[in-house]
């Protein structure tokens, strides 16, 4: 009723006007005072009002641990979820690109350009060599054998050393056949028909050593452009590893940087349980 609500507040008015709460410096603690001609009701009302205070802050901490260990349950979760599928996805490229040891594989990437590179230098060299000799039979396409005898690869060729040896001494045995027995004797018919066959010899030899020079131009810039063409794809092996080994180590940062989380978060979860 009015008057119930009018004695209550009667007694709230002549408690607060009796009642003092003062914080105590230096702390978090508060001195509580009642005065009251009775003794006891002068100690029971500091001591429940206490009660009343302590019991609410317990029930507000509870409260906001409870509250803070929901967050941290979902939060858990979210990163182990989150962790989970940052593993997966490593696996997943790792299994796909075939990183089984990409260190090695490209350890023996980068030897393969190092060898490659040092055969290259010497076909390099090999072709200039054969190259230069290979000029010096075009310039004298169309001309006569004798005229590639002034190519020193051709002329110093021990064959041909050794039929120019027997041309000289077919000529010469015709020399000497002539002054002795004339012009139409046989022994001078017969040397020189050994004269033409050597002279003869001596042509297809030079055809022979032409083709062979030319051969082996053609052999020693296939050899060039095949290893040329073995260096660009080690390179790009090279580049293409750097890649996955790029995107690899982005992936296990992320794991890991997951993984430091989750295990944050997980060790504030056990000492928010705790207590």
């Amino acid at each position: 009723t009015a008057d119930d609500k009018g004695r209550r507040n009667a007694i709230v008015e002549g408690v607060m006007e009796s009642l003092s709460i003062q914080a105590v410096r230096n702390s978090q603690l508060v001195a509580i005072s009642f005065e009251s001609t009775d003794p006891k009701l002068a100690a029971d009302v500091p001591n429940a009002l206490a009660d009343i205070y302590i019991e609410n802050d317990l029930e507000a901490k509870l409260a906001m641990t409870n509250k803070a260990a929901e967050w941290l349950t979902k939060r858990l979760e979210g990163l182990r979820k989150k962790l989970s599928e940052s593993e997966k996805t490593l696996q997943q490229y790792i299994e796909s690109k075939g990183l089984v040891n990409v260190s090695g594989v490209k350890t023996l990437a980068t030897k393969q350009i190092e060898e490659t590179a040092g055969t290259l230098v010497e076909a390099h060299l090999q072709l200039a060599k054969v190259e230069n000799m290979y000029k010096q039979v075009q310039k004298l396409r169309g001309q006569s054998s004798s005229a590639f005898e002034s190519i020193p690869a051709i002329v110093n060729h021990p064959l041909i050393q050794n039929l120019k040896q027997a041309e000289l001494e077919a000529a010469r045995k015709i020399s000497e056949l002539r002054e002795r027995y004339g012009q139409k004797h046989p022994q001078i018919v017969a040397a020189q028909a050994e004269l033409k066959a050597t002279k003869k010899h001596i042509a297809t030899q030079i055809r022979r050593a032409i083709d062979r020079i030319t051969k082996e131009y053609d052999l020693a810039r296939a050899n060039v452009k095949t290893l040329e063409n073995i260096l660009e794809q080690n390179k790009n092996k090279i580049q293409a590893i750097n890649r996955k080994e790029y995107q690899l180590s982005a992936l296990e940062r992320e794991v890991e940087v997951n993984r430091q989380l989750y295990d944050l978060f997980f060790t504030r979860f056990k000492e928010t349980d705790a207590s």
